[in-house]
């Protein structure tokens, strides 16, 4: 990759990771969670979003910033993100409703497979 490659790099991967899918609705079922905001200040998001991961043993994506977690046994939805960061705040509210990425679904796929266990 050339110099002017690496200098859009985290750019794209930024805005790869960032942009919500719109068209593909979440399943008609999907619940509406209860929604926590929780603000932080320097990298306390992504610390709190790190101990998340932690406890799951599932690696944390490099370069995570702002984080959902929704827990469909008691049908709420904490968001971690930098304080008065609105944009980050919109695109995880969109997740805690069921909205994902192009392409990507997990929160989804982990819906179906809480109502599967139920």
């Amino acid at each position: 990759m050339n110099k002017a490659m690496m200098r859009f790099a985290p750019i794209l991967l930024l805005s790869a990771c960032s942009t919500i899918d719109y068209s593909t609705p979440p399943p008609e079922d999907f619940p509406a969670l209860k929604i926590t905001i929780h603000e932080y200040d320097g990298g306390g998001a992504r610390e709190a979003c790190g101990a998340r991961y932690a406890a799951w043993r599932t690696p944390m994506p490099s370069g995570l910033v702002a984080c959902a977690e929704y827990r469909f046994d008691t049908m709420t939805c904490d968001i971690h993100v930098p304080r008065g960061n609105t944009y980050l705040l919109t695109y995880e509210r969109a997740k805690c409703a069921g909205y994902g990425n192009a392409g990507d679904t997990s929160t989804v796929d982990k819906w179906n497979a809480w109502k599967a266990r139920r």
